[in-house]
């Protein structure tokens, strides 16, 4: 009956039993003193010391009791700094090896040591950490760490790795879980949800602290006790509740250097794995890693002696534009920092033959981790330059071959390789070409008159009205051969072409070449045979040519200084 009241109360009851108990034995003694005859003094006498021995007695026996209430409390108060000092002890202990846990490794083993510690100070069955996720406005749980006592692994084991709140709906998620509201004590006098869905694990009482990480709610922590029913104090609660805070920052925190750590694991791998020189700067334009290949490619020992020596000893003083290379690598530096990319030649010296590397260098700017840095890819351009050399040696080689040594145009050589390209393609596409064959007017009488050191001059000239009159990339003109010319046209229509066509013949009058021998003109005039057609396959160069010739012939024929054209 007085189980659940109070100490104070107990004491409280038993002071108002004794004053009553006082009160009716002094009421008791005035009535009867004042009912009593005379002769019966000695008869009060005794009644009194009887009473005041019961009274004396009911003192005692309450002293007595209160006694053993204040000492139950005492006991009950020690036992209660007993056990808050041995949870303070487990927690200083979790507390100690989460700041002691190398935090490149994996944070487990001192989360369950934890775990263990906790549980065992407070006789729990199992302690367990559960991590928070808001899917499409359900609630998630997942079970990332779970310690048990020896008792608790022949119990019925814990749900799934995942919970959803959906799956549990009389539980009050949104109202006191979510809210961050603390859950604890004896599970049979909580809500019939929660009585339900713990009677089945056989937990007995519970404590469900929440965890949070910048103030944003990251999960819980439980405790379950299964063999018997245990409240947990104020005192308690308020030791959990730091330790909990820590291990989810620990866990967080742990995840986050964890991931860090495998970018830069994945990235050390990339640069190692890359053939190019790479390197990487921090915000303070350090050298703080590279690759194998740069240690390669500038006859390092190791990367240690890479990131000592290759400031100082990679570079010349000077680049090649005059700028010093100290200076200039800084500003480079800084700019991939402010704009993300940078791109730029760069001449390096071989530390070990002091012999000039020109490089092509590519700076980028990466986030790794929370900082961010800037790798530098170098490319070895020296075999390149080589090859270019050679290529440009080559090529100009071959320009000189498709030039004609007097007019400067493209020759019958470049004619002869290029139309048969042109026709080919033409054909795939179904394209139109237009092809002009050209001659001077009179060319030999003007030879004869003014002389061949004129003839060549004027074939010059004309040469350059010819290639000034056709303006489109993929047109040439060429010297066919003696006074004659050939125009390339692709992709022209026969507008096009006769518009062309007057074009030339117009420019190569306004250069006012006298020629008094030229039965057209009183100046150098041309004729042309122009021919215009859609491409077929198996179309040959020479029908298309000998169209062109033939209508040159007749231009010829019919006058000079004119063209005509057709279709083929």
């Amino acid at each position: 009956m007085f189980k659940n009241i109070s100490i104070r109360k107990k004491i409280l009851i038993a002071m108002i039993v004794l004053i009553v108990f006082c009160g009716v034995a002094v009421l008791a003694s005035a009535i009867f003193l004042f009912t009593i005859e005379a002769g019966d003094l000695q008869d009060f006498v005794l009644s009194e010391v009887l009473i005041t021995g019961i009274v004396l007695m009911f003192c005692i026996l309450v002293a007595i009791y209160v006694s053993d209430i204040i000492n139950q409390q005492m006991k009950k108060m020690m036992k209660d700094i007993n056990e808050r000092d041995k949870l303070l002890q487990a927690v200083n202990q979790a507390a100690a090896s989460l700041l002691d846990y190398n935090e490149h490794e994996d944070i487990k083993p001192a989360i369950l040591a934890g775990l263990g510690l906790i549980g065992s100070s407070l006789c729990a069955d199992r302690t367990h950490i559960w991590r928070c996720h808001i899917i499409n406005d359900d609630v998630m749980l997942e079970r990332e760490y779970t310690w048990h006592s020896d008792a608790a692994k022949k119990m019925p084991p814990l749900p799934g790795e995942l919970i959803q709140s959906r799956d549990f709906p009389n539980l009050e998620w949104n109202d006191r879980h979510m809210s961050g509201e603390i859950v604890s004590g004896l599970v049979s006098k909580m809500p019939r949800g929660y009585r339900e869905f713990l009677g089945v694990l056989k937990v007995k009482s519970i404590a469900i602290i929440p965890m949070f990480v910048d103030e944003q709610l990251w999960g819980f922590f439980n405790i379950d006790i299964c063999t018997k029913e245990r409240d947990f104090s104020g005192d308690e609660i308020s030791i959990l509740q730091p330790i909990s805070l820590m291990m989810a920052s620990a866990i967080q925190r742990n995840k986050l250097i964890m991931e860090m750590d495998e970018v830069n694991k994945r990235l050390m791998l990339m640069l190692d794995s890359s053939p190019l020189c790479a390197q990487i700067w921090d915000k303070n334009l350090n050298t703080v890693d590279c690759n194998m290949a740069g240690v390669k490619l500038y006859g390092f020992e190791d990367k240690y002696e890479y990131l000592s020596r290759f400031l100082t000893c990679c570079s010349p003083e000077h680049q090649p534009d005059g700028e010093r290379s100290d200076t200039k690598m800084v500003n480079l530096v800084k700019r991939a920092f402010d704009e993300g990319y940078c791109e730029f030649d760069w001449v390096h010296l071989v530390p070990g033959d002091s012999s000039l590397m020109p490089a092509e260098v590519t700076l980028v700017r990466v986030e790794l981790g929370n900082d961010d840095v800037v790798i530098g890819y170098t490319r070895d351009m020296r075999e390149k330059v080589k090859l270019e050399r050679k290529i440009f040696h080559l090529e100009t080689d071959k320009e000189r071959a498709y030039l004609d040594g007097l007019t400067s145009i493209h020759n019958r050589l470049y004619f002869d390789e290029s139309i048969d390209r042109v026709v080919k393609s033409l054909a795939r596409s179904g394209g139109m070409l237009s092809l002009m064959m050209i001659d001077i007017d009179c060319f030999k009488q003007y030879n004869d008159t003014y002389g061949h050191s004129a003839g060549d001059e004027c074939l010059t000239n004309v040469a350059v009205a010819l290639s000034e009159s056709v303006l489109r990339p993929d047109d040439f003109v060429a010297r066919y051969g003696g006074e004659e010319f050939v125009v390339v046209l692709p992709n022209t229509d026969e507008n096009g072409a006769r518009a062309i066509a007057d074009k030339i013949i117009e420019n190569v009058i306004k250069l006012e070449i006298p020629h008094e021998k030229n039965t057209a003109s009183s100046c150098v005039t041309i004729s042309l045979g122009v021919t215009t057609g859609k491409v077929e396959q198996n179309m040959s160069v020479e029908y298309i040519i000998n169209i062109a010739d033939n209508m040159l012939y007749k231009s010829k024929k019919n006058g000079r200084n004119q063209y005509t054209f057709s279709a083929f």
